[in-house]
């Protein structure tokens, strides 16, 4: 079963991300949060003697020191409306932009090169109260296929990695937080590192117990300081404590799909020990010369199932082939590319879908009960790159439309030239006359890579 997160052109160049202009971003290396520069947005000013830059013309403002005697969080522009600028609110921690004028938001239904509207409002329920992850945790396969944006061959032969996510998004702060953005090997040894890579380093142990994947350690004392270091420190009984000490679950290198053996073009990677109701990020990466590494966040394995005797969960994977990365600056209209220490973020955002819901077509009706791409909304960040854009409406044909200031029918999005680092994706719609929350991710933009933040629906608090 294929699962649509993202579609993104392969014609003309992949024209990935042609948007209107954003300000600038921050220092990756510097733990403090630069200023979202979205139309000059305020910078949080960071009291007890902060020197905020007031983001004017999108400039960046580096907040040292604490707020209020407080550590300042890393991925939060603002704490009120008064740290926007007049045409945003503070939601989630960061400025969103209004959609312009009285603009509702509306879900479509995908059926061939058309995205049709559904006859009734979005459901948006589950933004404002998320499903609660219970207790229930089980330990399941996790498999997909890699699709691949832009020119790049075969998906077969990438390494597929899941790793626990609020373990990595610490991981990254911890380990990486003071390496140099313009040291381009560095940034590699640190952020690149990945079970595939460590299997050719000169000491596979010392890489794994880096990298944090503690299963594979040969070394006794390695493999117990790995275990001690992501060890798992919740109360939930059903978790098991052995495996759950890594901050890496698994990982595979992807195969010809198993349902399709003769096919030498689509890769199928298999994860066992997965767990399921447990925040999840999925990377794929390959040889540097072709593909940039790609990080999927906001992963939660719920739709477990049975099949003979093995509890499976499908979940596909994505991957940006190079020559798409080359091509995206000149589509973006952003000259110097994206630059060292910088990458991208993209994704799509869907309502919560509601049972039963349906749409009628031509007098037969279809079921319309799954999470629906949201029209009208805008997607924001907390740290800004060069540019953001919504794409057109056409699941055929996907490009950028420029002149969008909100999402279309297809709801996907893009962000080209962030700086690496904490970063929130946040969303906004208005319904019946009201702002609301259409949910918000905290991700961590390795440099050199690209993060994908969709939303399918709410599965956990926000943000996320």
């Amino acid at each position: 079963m294929k699962r649509f997160t993202l579609q993104l052109a392969v014609t003309c160049g992949l024209s990935l991300l042609a948007l209107t202009a954003c300000g600038g971003g921050g220092n990756p290396s510097n733990p403090q949060p630069a200023n979202n520069g979205n139309n000059g947005n305020n910078g949080n000013n960071g009291n007890n003697g902060n020197n905020g830059n007031n983001g004017n013309n999108g400039n960046n403002s580096n907040n040292g020191g604490s707020n209020n005697g407080g550590t300042v969080d890393p991925f939060i522009e603002c704490s009120g409306n008064g740290d926007c600028a007049a045409n945003a609110v503070c939601m989630d921690g960061v400025c969103n932009i209004e959609p312009g004028g009285t603009t509702e938001i509306t879900i479509g239904f995908e059926r061939g090169s058309a995205v049709l509207p559904i006859g009734e409002p979005p459901e948006i329920g589950c933004y404002s109260d998320p499903v609660v992850l219970d207790d229930q945790v089980e330990y399941v396969q996790m498999s997909g296929e890699i699709e691949k944006f832009g020119p790049g061959g075969s998906t077969q032969g990438l390494c597929v990695s899941v790793y626990n996510s609020d373990k990595m998004l610490a991981y990254f702060q911890e380990v990486c937080a003071d390496v140099d953005p313009n040291e381009s090997e560095a940034l590699e040894e640190c952020f690149g590192a990945d079970p595939c890579r460590c299997e050719k380093a000169d000491d596979p142990d010392a890489c794994n117990l880096k990298i944090g994947y503690c299963p594979v350690i040969g070394d006794a004392g390695m493999k117990a300081e790995c275990e001690a270091k992501f060890a798992y420190t919740g109360a939930n009984g059903n978790r098991d404590t052995g495996r759950e000490a890594t901050l890496i679950y698994g990982h595979h290198v992807s195969i010809a799909p198993p349902d399709d053996p003769s096919n030498t073009d689509v890769g199928w990677y298999k994860i066992e020990g997965v767990p399921s109701k447990t925040k999840l990020v999925l990377k794929v990466s390959g040889k540097t010369i072709r593909w940039i590494d790609t990080f999927e966040f906001g992963i939660v394995l719920n739709d477990v199932k049975d099949e003979g005797g093995k509890k499976v969960n499908t979940w596909g994977g994505n991957v940006i082939s190079v020559g798409a990365w080359n091509s995206i600056p000149s589509t973006a209209l952003v000259p110097t590319g994206i630059q060292d220490g910088h990458g991208a973020i993209a994704g799509r955002l869907n309502d919560c879908g509601k049972e039963g819901r349906t749409i009628e077509i031509e007098g037969q009706s279809y079921n319309a009960s799954k999470p629906a791409p949201i029209e009208n909304a805008t997607i924001n960040v907390s740290h800004d790159g060069t540019r953001l854009t919504y794409f057109n409406g056409n699941p055929d044909d996907s490009l950028p439309q420029p002149e969008r200031i909100s999402t279309n029918k297809l709801a996907v999005y893009a962000a080209i030239n962030v700086p690496a680092g904490p970063n929130i994706v946040s969303n906004i719609g208005r319904l019946n006359g009201e702002l609301h929350s259409l949910g918000a991710r905290r991700i961590y933009l390795p440099p050199h890579s690209v993060a994908i933040a969709t939303f399918e629906g709410a599965l956990l608090p926000t943000p996320y």
